[in-house]
């Protein structure tokens, strides 16, 4: 079993918006890959096999890829609270009471982060004005993504 710990996050710097976005753009690309990949696992098959045709408005195909991208960010967030993206960045989500991402946790941050980008983009960029730096979907989730050490350590336990 994982060793769960807990650390005080008021003392860690949160990144900042250029250095977020960088993650998000990091991030999107793989997303992007895992997505085709995981269309491809379906639409190849039940065609060539079965000559069916899955049209993009077929809502359990839509629920099929939402659920393979939720996945693919919660596995991330809760096995060392790092996405592709944040791992390049020295990012690490944890929660505000400063231990790992739990189910509950990465379902909130994902329903939060879709409604924060509806608007343009708009709960992503409150965290211009937050004094805190958050964005609308770590305030509902209750997460923050910190900074991790510049000394390149390997290990993203270890915090700044």
């Amino acid at each position: 079993m994982e060793q769960r710990i807990s650390i005080e996050i008021s003392n860690y710097r949160v990144p900042g918006f250029f250095r977020r976005c960088a993650a998000i753009s990091y991030d999107i690309l793989v997303a992007c890959g895992v997505l085709i990949f995981a269309a491809a696992m379906v639409v190849v098959p039940l065609g060539a096999i079965f000559g069916i045709e899955i049209g993009s408005g077929n809502l359990l195909y839509q629920a099929y890829l939402s659920a393979v991208i939720f996945i693919y960010f919660a596995w991330f967030w809760m096995h060392g609270g790092q996405t592709p993206g944040m791992r390049a960045w020295r990012m690490r989500l944890i929660r505000e009471d400063g231990n790992d991402i739990r189910w509950r946790d990465a379902l909130i941050r994902f329903l939060g982060a879709i409604l924060a980008w509806i608007p343009c983009g708009l709960g992503f960029i409150w965290l211009l004005i937050d004094k805190n730096k958050l964005t609308w979907y770590d305030r509902l989730s209750r997460t923050r993504p910190v900074m991790l050490k510049r000394d390149g350590s390997s290990s993203s336990r270890q915090l700044s």
